[in-house]
């Protein structure tokens, strides 16, 4: 990865892209970007300057939009870094999704854009009246969204994918590991049989019909070990001879 990519907390779309490119070791376009926030894998991030919002609150279960009024003293002027909500609203949401494929957007919506700030607190995007003032309400919501070169991707969001096919990967190398630890094993028992047919071969006493004697051949190397006390006996038990060479014999006559 680009050293500047590790202190930079913002980034276009393009950046992102390149970014995803270098550390996923893929190409990654901005389209891919764009389809990553319409699957929900991503944030939707845009920096405002003094945008006229007002305090929402999001139902914890259906996240469904709710406020008292739209009286003007609620509303107020914001600026900072702010996530767009697609799931308080579906215009976000179809909005997202016409962008990943290069579709426009009708613009229509009965709801303003819904804004989640960095410390928890919900927005949503209002404008001036365009007519007179009815009732003491001169603010209404506003439905608007980021132009693409506008769309903010965090290093937060980026990391997060980056994790997701980091584990994604190591679970694939698990996955071989135990394959090849598998197949080794399988070669080792097919080695151990083969030593005891040539045991077999050379003495009756290692032989039983036309099969190597395993409980025999279990025991002589049992005998030995007992001449070496210094001698690592784990997984050399008589038991564990016993079925290493039954197992390799297995594998040997498919």
């Amino acid at each position: 990865m680009r050293k500047l990519y590790k202190v930079k907390q913002t980034n276009s779309l393009g950046e992102a892209a390149e970014r995803l490119s270098l550390t996923l070791g893929e190409p990654v376009t901005q389209a891919d970007i764009l389809r990553l926030m319409a699957d929900g894998e991503l944030g939707v991030y845009w920096f405002l300057e003094e945008a006229l919002m007002r305090p929402s609150s999001l139902d914890a279960t259906s996240r469904s939009l709710f406020h008292d009024d739209k009286r003007d003293g609620e509303v107020k002027f914001q600026s900072g870094l702010f996530r767009i909500d697609m799931q308080s609203n579906s215009a976000a949401r179809e909005w997202v999704r016409k962008l990943a494929v290069g579709d426009a957007w009708d613009g229509r919506s009965f709801n303003g854009t819904v804004l989640l700030a960095g410390d928890g607190s919900v927005w949503e995007l209002m404008k001036f009246a365009e007519y007179d003032v009815i009732d003491g309400i001169s603010y209404f919501c506003e439905t608007r969204f980021p132009g693409q070169g506008d769309i903010v991707v965090t290093a937060d969001e980026l990391e997060r994918i980056e994790a997701k096919f980091d584990r994604a990967d190591q679970a694939g190398d698990d996955a071989t590991c135990s394959e090849s630890s598998a197949k080794a094993r399988a070669t080792l028992q097919k080695q151990v049989a083969a030593l005891a047919l040539l045991l077999a071969e050379k003495s009756n006493r290692y032989k039983k019909g036309d099969t190597p004697n395993a409980s025999q051949i279990a025991e002589g190397v049992r005998d030995i070990l007992d001449r070496l006390p210094d001698a690592n006996r784990h997984g050399l038990s008589p038991s564990n001879l016993r079925a290493n060479i039954a197992a390799g014999m297995e594998l040997l006559s498919k």
